[in-house]
């Protein structure tokens, strides 16, 4: 009774190579759309190389001007360096997605560059009951005695 016939056998055949290429496509799909974990690493390798050289100079700089201590500048290189790390490995990924999928991927990037703008806009608010005062409208007023 458990003796399958030839078009059973057939027939069972087709369904475990569908099944088969099924799980290749989407392995495949799914390894097209995001960048290898190498080139990630390396991308924020490079930022952060990148980030921290640009700020080492700078604060080198300030430091022998007097301006800030060592600690400080070498606390602002490292933040540096986080932040290229951080910036190009999210770049490589976003780089990879648009190139796989142009259409998703402008979506994806328009609405993370909308996220960033939002959040650094909100960054810059002055505090509850001060404004802003607008360049050179502080010195424009009197001083008040």
């Amino acid at each position: 009774m458990n003796e399958k016939t030839p078009d059973r056998a057939r027939h069972d055949t087709e369904n475990a190579l569908h099944v088969n290429a099924s799980e290749r496509l989407v392995h495949n799909e799914a390894r097209s759309i995001l960048p290898s974990t190498s080139s990630v690493v390396q991308a924020g390798a490079f930022g952060a190389a990148l980030g921290g050289v640009t700020t080492g100079v700078q604060e080198i700089a300030r430091v022998q001007r007097g301006e800030i201590t060592t600690g400080e500048a070498v606390e602002r290189v490292v933040k540096s360096s986080a932040q290229g790390a951080a910036t190009m490995a999210v770049a490589s990924v976003a780089a990879q997605v648009v190139r796989s999928h142009p259409v998703f991927g402008f979506i994806a990037l328009a609405a993370a560059g909308i996220g960033a703008f939002v959040l650094l806009s909100g960054a810059r608010e002055t505090p509850a009951g001060e404004t802003e005062a607008e360049p050179g409208e502080a010195e424009a007023k009197p001083a008040k005695a």
